[in-house]
């Protein structure tokens, strides 16, 4: 005790020392003290780093998050829809895609003051080197992909599902073929759609010209939306999964 020690099991460690049994122990006896010690300062230094490592992976997921959180909220002041800011001020080519370099761009064009690195590092969080709208807002791309999948299903293509739109409300002198969006709503009602007609309609409708025609939805052709936005939610595989959990 008087040289610090207070881990009592002192005969033990005696008897673990004296290995030849000689009633004495001595600097020979413990020789390999010393690179022991070496070995396990060395473990607990990298033990160390790989905490800091981890912390600093903890808070940069942080940043991450806080960026896409604040970037969304500014959008949604700007634009209203996330889908609106993304044709005016995001995806201009229409491609439905975007690169860290057109993220980048865009937020210097907007004049965002936030953590424009840490926005990428969420918006691309599988390093595939794009994002989708969905990575910004998963409830107007599940929107949109409904639509989209609707019209391919039912009619073919886009354009067809529209034109399908246009004939069910049967509006005399349109030659523009645009729907506002009571002629929307009521034709996506008669024609039993699987989407929510009043918010893809305000969707669409992002310049505010209180009606669409199909030049608003041409982009929709090439777009390949991900599988899971159309995904069919089921009850009973998402009461499986709560059970799951709480195990």
């Amino acid at each position: 005790c008087r040289m610090g020690w207070y881990g009592l099991f002192e005969p033990v460690l005696y008897d673990s020392l004296d290995i030849e049994r000689k009633g004495r122990v001595t600097a020979a006896n413990i020789g390999w003290l010393e690179k022991e010690r070496r070995l396990y300062l060395k473990r607990q230094n990298t033990k160390g780093k790989d905490q800091n490592g981890k912390a600093a992976i903890g808070k940069q997921r942080s940043n991450a998050v806080r960026a896409l959180q604040s970037f969304v909220a500014f959008l949604r002041q700007r634009h209203g829809t996330i889908f609106a800011a993304w044709r005016k001020a995001l995806d201009k080519d229409g491609s439905m895609s975007l690169t860290r370099k057109e993220i980048f761009k865009a937020c210097t064009e907007l004049a965002w003051a936030g953590d424009v690195a840490g926005l990428w590092h969420a918006l691309d969080s599988e390093e595939s080197g794009s994002c989708s709208l969905e990575d910004l807002s998963g409830a107007e791309g599940r929107a949109l992909a409904l639509f989209r999948k609707w019209a391919e299903d039912g009619y073919e293509s886009v354009k067809g599902g529209f034109n399908a739109l246009v004939r069910a409300r049967r509006i005399k002198n349109n030659p523009k073929k645009e729907l506002d969006k009571r002629n929307f709503v009521a034709a996506c009602m008669s024609l039993n759609c699987s989407f929510q007609g009043d918010y893809v309609f305000e969707l669409l409708d992002y310049e505010n010209a209180g009606a669409i025609s199909f030049k608003d939805l041409k982009f929709m052709e090439d777009w390949k939306p991900a599988e899971y936005l159309t995904a069919i939610s089921s009850q009973e595989e998402s009461e499986a999964f709560r059970k799951w959990l709480l195990q």
